[in-house]
């Protein structure tokens, strides 16, 4: 009976656990090769990075990652990683052989960030509060999903409490920020002023 007790409170406490995080993904097998830049355009300083986003995008899907960004300064490749994503260790083994790439050629290396929702995630949610907001009249000046802060920005030039209230209505905040725009036309996708 001792020993079932045992038994008993052990797989209670580790079902928890595995219900926590995702399984990982299946280990992918890299071709070095991939890695060898073959594009350097000194006119744009962000050529390097382009190439290697270009392959990320043929290992892993919008689902896999939350989406990347350039340095405005021309500083490097931004990747976003998903926390809890079942693509953490290629993810991670991608960025090790591109930085070694890019470090060979004088390039800085990918910078990554932690982030909540994946880009596929986000896009879905925007398409949602997108048609809902239409759908129930609510006026907005720009809608966009914004991967450097991993949130979709609603653009209006009266952003008070009691609109933001009428929006979060149609979408959990935790997805959404707000910002002044004082444009005339809706527009998806711009950038906040």
């Amino acid at each position: 009976m001792k020993r079932f007790f045992c038994l008993m409170v052990s797989f209670l406490f580790l079902l928890p656990l595995s219900a926590c995080s995702q399984p990982l993904a299946e280990e992918i097998t890299f071709d070095p090769e991939d890695f060898t830049l073959r594009e350097r355009n000194a006119a744009d300083p962000n050529a390097a990075g382009h190439q290697i986003l270009d392959l990320f995008d043929s290992y892993f899907t919008d689902a896999d990652y939350g989406g990347a960004y350039f340095d405005e300064n021309g500083g490097g490749l931004h990747i976003n990683i998903v926390k809890g994503s079942s693509q953490r260790e290629n993810i991670a083994q991608f960025i090790a052989l591109a930085d070694a790439e890019l470090e060979k050629n004088g390039f800085p290396p990918i910078q990554t960030h932690e982030v909540d929702f994946s880009e596929q995630e986000l896009q879905a949610q925007m398409d949602r509060l997108s048609e809902a907001l239409q759908d129930a009249d609510i006026p907005f000046n720009t809608m966009l999903l914004d991967v450097q802060k991993n949130r979709i920005g609603v653009g209006f030039e009266d952003i008070s409490s009691s609109y933001q209230r009428r929006v979060l209505r149609h979408i959990q905040s935790k997805y959404v920020y707000f910002f002044e725009d004082g444009g005339w036309e809706a527009s998806i996708g711009g950038n906040p002023q």
